[in-house]
């Protein structure tokens, strides 16, 4: 069989290269939401040169792990953090497109960042902006509209709590 996106081999080595990277992105996930940043973010870098080996620098799936990381970087306080936030989701809706689920949730969590940061303004302005897509993409009724609704809420919130 021809080889895929430089990873030698057979297809059937391929798949088995992409379920353990999947299965390492999990492991990393679990670990960032147990609040192990520290331990998920190096696991979390390898996995994204893995992905850009394996599948690819632009494939859907290296997006993912690349916007996983730097929401790991923005939680861990790195001062390059939400920049790298606002370049994933960059890379994302140009790859992807604007209205992608993929893309509008690097966009949510870009507008979170900026919130949780006391970026109200952007944060409103992101979430506005992702809140009318998601409507426009999914309905109003979606579980990712509704989330977005609320980020928008709190950000909001947050804006008239400010003296």
């Amino acid at each position: 069989m021809a080889r895929r996106l430089g990873w030698p081999g057979t297809r059937r080595e391929h798949d088995a290269a992409v379920a353990e990277l999947a299965a390492r992105h999990a492991v990393a996930i679990e670990h960032y939401r147990a609040g192990r940043v520290a331990t998920a973010l190096p696991l979390s870098s390898k996995i994204v040169l893995s992905c850009r080996t394996v599948l690819g620098e632009r494939h859907p799936d290296t997006l993912v792990a690349e916007g996983n990381l730097a929401v790991a970087y923005v939680r861990a306080g790195h001062v390059d953090g939400l920049a790298t936030l606002d370049e994933e989701y960059r890379v994302r809706a140009l790859e992807l497109g604007p209205d992608d689920p993929r893309a509008l949730s690097a966009q949510e969590a870009l507008a979170t960042a900026h919130r949780l940061r006391e970026g109200t303004d952007e944060a409103i302005r992101l979430g506005e902006e992702v809140v009318a897509a998601r409507e426009r993409v999914l309905g109003t009724a979606h579980v990712d509209t509704l989330v977005s609704r609320l980020g928008l809420g709190l950000s909001c919130a947050q804006a008239r709590a400010v003296p």
